[in-house]
């Protein structure tokens, strides 16, 4: 603690408490996450101590304990009142959040407000405010909705550093300006960076048969690369493993490969999903056809 900074410090054992907050299995977790969250308030009170005469990123981080309820009681108004403290002396990250609160449906909502702040951390370079400017003009939230403006203010906070935004930019070409090539070559750009969000959308985008893109081989490529580095969306990549597979579509025909593949899925998630009860029809109609 004596060689941390107080937001330093109170960032640590933020981390410390979320980490412990999400091991629910861990029997000792309710005697850690007391202990933490005392740790935490003390931590907070040490930042408070440190608020005058600051600087803007120990304001910023007050507002941020406010806003989350780390530390302290969650209280909105108090959260604003420090990032507009921060967000006034020009900390970019504080703007980004003062305008996130402003947009919250509760009563003191500014929707323009928040466009304003959003705008002065993108004119200050800062990626963050880049990214909501888009989101803002995808959903028309304080600004007309305007889609070619949101892939353009994506595409800046590229520019300036947020690499994740490729993500969003592929999105944007694939789902709202109906130009699926260049969804396609930013997509490949994120998944190049080893961005995992990226590969079940390339796999998507390939396997659509109403799209110029549709490629099935490249889709059965992109349901491997989904199948082995990411869990959260493997699931469907198994399955449509696997359907390729019955169907010969994309790669040869070959039921065996299909059970194969529909066997690691039933082994992969649980037996009331819905994930489950499709891989269990198909691999009942493979084994009634195929005995």
């Amino acid at each position: 603690m004596d060689d941390q900074s107080p937001v330093d410090a109170y960032l640590d054992a933020f981390q410390k408490y979320s980490e412990v907050q999400d091991d629910y299995d861990d029997p000792a977790f309710l005697k850690q996450l007391r202990s933490l969250a005392a740790v935490l308030e003390t931590r907070f009170q040490h930042l408070l101590h440190a608020a005058e005469p600051g600087p803007p990123l120990v304001w910023h981080t007050i507002g941020t304990a406010y806003n989350t309820g780390r530390g302290i009681k969650r209280d909105k108004g108090e959260a604003i009142r420090w990032f507009q403290r921060a967000a006034d002396a020009g900390f970019a990250p504080a703007m980004v959040n003062l305008a996130l609160c402003l947009q919250r449906p509760e009563p003191g909502i500014d929707p323009a407000g928040a466009i304003r702040w959003f705008r002065k951390a993108a004119d200050k370079g800062y990626a963050g405010g880049m990214v909501w400017l888009g989101f803002a003009y995808r959903e028309g939230s304080g600004v007309p909705c305007d889609y070619t403006e949101s892939v353009q203010w994506f595409i800046k906070a590229v520019e300036a550093g947020d690499s994740h935004s490729m993500i969003q930019v592929g999105r944007m070409y694939a789902r709202y300006l109906q130009s699926p090539e260049e969804a396609v070559t930013w997509l490949l750009r994120a998944a190049k960076a080893g961005l995992s969000e990226s590969y079940v959308a390339l796999a998507l985008l390939y396997d659509d048969r109403r799209s110029v893109v549709y490629d099935p081989a490249e889709a059965h490529k992109w349901y491997r690369v989904v199948a082995e580095h990411s869990e959260g969306t493997s699931s469907r990549a198994l399955l449509a493993i696997a359907r390729q597979h019955t169907e010969g579509v994309g790669v040869p025909c070959d039921v065996e490969m299909a059970r194969v593949w529909l066997r690691r899925l039933l082994q992969a998630v649980p037996r009331k999903s819905s994930a489950h009860r499709d891989a269990s029809r198909l691999l009942e109609k493979l084994e009634g056809q195929f005995l």
